[in-house]
């Protein structure tokens, strides 16, 4: 019997391919170091693809929006380098410019990509598949995290907290399982239909909790929620559910910013207060690339932490920096000022402005579209989401994996 491999299913097949290398990325990246380039591949293929598509790009005017505000986002900082020379490093410079128009530049590749695509319902085609995978894992996930409760010296768990020992399965750190439970709840939420999306659902809850990540416990409520919502039928889903969703997910993280705050000193706590301060002193600019918060400010030590005295704290210091890593928003306000801040907000909106209008027609694929943005709002108050591999992989789920345009309310 002879197989016929079409061009629409070799493409779907290749995106799944894709899919399966987001999951396991941290796993193959502990046996192949230049694993970890993936999320500078995705922002070069992405980059190119842009300038294939130049011209549908001009006359998209929510992606000239996009590319315009990027470019004087990025205009300030490089006037803070040049004016208050926290970091003299040009490599750290560039590094740190290509990691933070990373999350905006794959944004605009994908969106002209969904607008320009003559296949509407391809995308359609690659969510059934990554479906499938997701509930294959999601089924091995569940019954190692049994183990994992039962016989905690195997190498599944990571730390104890509360008595419970947090499950990471093969991952480096239980944050990344937990990345990755949250795009398979995404992708299942997405179209799955009947009982089994909320058994699904419940198993990722269940890792999720086992996991004994703070980010996991506040993506939870949200979920709950969203499936409430299903469970109750609401159909007609308007801005105000997105603004609700951010709200939750703002009111969960402002708790654990004030947590922070209460300490005498953390690192988190530091970054928070102190990026407002730098912030105030290089007002109207910022303090520029590379200077504060990320891990690369700490690789190559900025001076701006001498300021505040955190060059002399361990997890901030030249020595040890690995805390710079969770600074998050303060990345954002103190390197671009608020000014800058305001304008990379700016662009977050015009995204998942733009993804509301491609969902719009599909209850489920909105819904699926809430978790994303509800669970970015969790992470960024505390670590540098959007500029880390996740800030790549979370826009290919954003706009392939959902699943098609659905102008209009479609059964998958």
């Amino acid at each position: 019997m002879k197989v016929i491999v079409t061009k629409r299913k070799l493409v779907a097949l290749l995106w799944s391919i894709v899919y399966i290398l987001i999951l396991f990325s941290n796993i193959i990246e502990q046996k192949f170091a230049f694993f970890n380039y993936i999320d500078e591949s995705i922002l070069f293929v992405a980059t190119l693809y842009i300038c294939i598509k130049w011209n549908d790009v001009k006359h998209s005017r929510a992606i000239s929006k996009i590319i315009i505000v990027l470019i004087l986002t990025c205009m300030i900082g490089i006037i803070g380098n040049s004016i208050f020379n926290f970091q003299t490093s040009h490599a750290a410079i560039i590094k740190d410019m290509v990691s933070a128009i990373k999350f905006p530049i794959i944004s605009c590749a994908l969106i002209v990509r969904k607008n320009t695509s003559n296949d509407l319902s391809l995308d359609d085609e690659i969510l059934k598949i990554v479906q499938l995978i997701s509930k294959l894992y999601l089924d091995i996930l569940f019954v190692f995290g049994i183990v994992s409760l039962l016989k905690n010296n195997i190498g599944l768990t990571y730390d104890l907290r509360n008595g419970i020992y947090s499950y990471k399965f093969l991952y480096i750190h239980p944050t990344f399982l937990v990345y990755n439970v949250v795009i398979i709840s995404v992708v299942i939420m997405a179209s799955t239909k009947g009982v089994s999306g909320y058994i699904y659902q419940c198993m990722a809850i269940f890792i999720l909790i086992i996991s004994m990540r703070d980010k996991a416990f506040a993506y939870i409520v949200v979920l709950v929620g969203v499936l409430a919502l299903k469970i109750l039928g609401i159909k007609k889903f308007k801005v105000k559910y997105l603004s609700v969703a951010a709200i939750i997910a703002f009111f969960i993280s402002s708790t654990k910013i004030n947590e922070y705050k209460s300490y005498t000193w953390s690192p988190r706590e530091a970054l928070l207060k102190n990026g407002i301060e730098l912030a105030k002193k290089c007002f109207p600019f910022g303090s520029g690339f590379a200077s504060f918060g990320g891990l690369l400010s700490g690789e190559y030590y900025s001076s701006a932490y001498s300021l505040f005295g955190m060059n002399l704290k361990d997890g901030t210091s030249p020595i040890n920096y690995i805390d710079l890593g969770d600074s998050g928003l303060p990345y954002y306000y103190a390197s671009f000022g608020f000014i800058g801040f305001i304008m990379f907000v700016y662009i977050g909106f015009l995204i998942f402005k733009q993804a509301y209008k491609f969902y719009v027609g599909n209850t489920d694929k909105l819904r699926a579209m809430i978790l994303v943005l509800s669970y970015i709002l969790v992470c960024l108050p505390f670590e540098n989401f959007l500029t880390n591999e996740s800030g790549a992989t979370v826009v290919l789920i954003l706009f392939i994996y959902i699943g098609s345009i659905s102008k209009k309310e479609t059964n998958l």
